[in-house]
């Protein structure tokens, strides 16, 4: 943070240009740690013999429990946010949904009521 407290940037400094701009930078460093930590956890796993890549136990739908089962996963793409939600009822996908940037981005309308960038006339 002291990028910011050293030139005496106002925190309305950090909505403009500047403001992405270091929190790309945060997010790099941030990404750097985790990256480091998952190759050393891999290091660890394939000095121990561990050569697995993925639990297969309940790959086959032969072995989920039945009843209604939900999952939801969300990732950083490069254009923005990417999301997944999924029900599973009795072994059968029963509702999917995939929201994808251009979702987020290209709200019809923002939550202030005003236009969003691609709403239609």
């Amino acid at each position: 943070m002291t990028f910011l407290v050293r030139p005496r940037l106002r925190l309305l400094s950090c909505s403009l240009t500047l403001g992405r701009i270091a929190a790309r930078s945060l997010e790099l460093v941030w990404s750097a740690d985790k990256m480091r930590y998952f190759y050393d956890k891999l290091v660890a796993n394939l000095k121990n013999g561990n050569r697995a890549t993925a639990n297969t136990k309940l790959w086959k739908p032969e072995s989920w429990p039945n009843g209604t089962l939900r999952g939801v996963g969300f990732t950083e793409a490069p254009r923005g946010a990417l999301g997944h939600w999924i029900t599973i009822k009795d072994r059968k996908i029963e509702n999917y949904q995939c929201v994808v940037p251009t979702t987020w981005n290209g709200a019809p309308a923002a939550p202030t009521d005003s236009s969003a960038p691609m709403k239609h006339p």
